[in-house]
């Protein structure tokens, strides 16, 4: 049922996916996910939910999450193309 539900979905709008698969994929990059950029999804709703701080050129400039989530998440990334099958949510 897990897997129904996440195939059902693909491209979720939420800014945990977008920044987990984006550090993963900065990682299968050979890239610091620490110092790429993510993009913002929201639009003008940001201002109510990050710190203008966090911004750089209208892109998120940083990642918020443990090192371990990052090597955790890029296994599920390279064999099933998206950071949800780790189970690290």
């Amino acid at each position: 049922m897990g897997v129904a539900v996440l195939r059902a979905s693909p491209r979720p709008w939420v800014d945990v996916w977008v920044i987990q698969q984006g550090g993963a994929e900065a990682l299968r990059h050979g890239l610091n996910p620490f110092s790429v950029s993510y993009p913002n999804i929201y639009g003008a709703l940001t201002s109510k939910m990050l710190a203008p701080e966090l911004f750089l050129n209208g892109r998120i400039a940083a990642y918020p999450y443990p090192p371990l989530t990052a090597l955790v998440d890029l296994p599920a990334l390279a064999l099933f193309g998206d950071v949800r099958y780790a189970g690290s949510r």
